[in-house]
């Protein structure tokens, strides 16, 4: 640290600014900021990319199993009416006629 006086001043601080001083360093700090947000988006696209792979690998593995459940259920229903007794049975003697 050196003895010197610095340049900083009571209105660099954000207490003792003014509405108007604070607008004006949010904006002059506006341009560093959105450096610094691109390059996080920049670094971050691989994991971006592994996130989109993962929700897009679990709907896949979701949908199967969803798919296999609903054909097994099909497959049971149609074996449980196979085994299903008759309550009641019509046979008729001679082909049915009108009037």
């Amino acid at each position: 640290m050196s003895d010197g006086i610095s340049g900083l001043q009571d209105s660099d601080f954000g207490q003792n600014r003014s509405r108007v001083r604070r607008y004006q360093h949010a904006l002059m700090e506006l341009p560093s900021r959105l450096r610094l947000a691109g390059q996080s988006a920049w670094r971050g696209k691989e994991r971006g990319m592994a996130v989109i792979a993962g929700v897009f690998l679990a709907s896949l593995v979701i949908t199967t199993v969803l798919a296999y459940g609903v054909g097994l259920s099909q497959l049971f229903f149609e074996e449980s009416l196979d085994s299903e007794p008759f309550d009641a049975k019509i046979e008729f003697a001679r082909t049915p006629v009108e009037n």
